[in-house]
């Protein structure tokens, strides 16, 4: 990971990201591709997109089924509005 600065963040895998937790916004990126698709517009997508069924169906065996990470996860995602509008 490059932790050259960028305007208002950080670059994480080649994106500027406006993060407080680069590490933590990697570790979830690489385990759930998150930040690949459009961005969420509320936490119910968020919540939806880290449920063990839906990672299941989109990376089979390599998902990360464990409902306590997911959940873990999303709260992230949703506290610090990574990739969402």
């Amino acid at each position: 990971m490059s932790r050259k600065r960028c305007p208002g963040g950080w670059r994480v895998e080649g994106k500027c990201v406006n993060i407080e937790h680069p590490e933590l916004y990697r570790v979830i990126s690489n385990g759930t591709g998150f930040d690949q698709g459009e961005k969420f517009t509320n936490a119910k997508e968020v919540r939806a997109y880290f449920k063990p069924k839906s990672q299941i169906k989109m990376f089979g065996d390599d998902a990360i089924s464990d409902p306590r990470i997911l959940e873990h996860y999303a709260d992230m995602v949703i506290e610090h509005r990574w990739h969402m509008e």
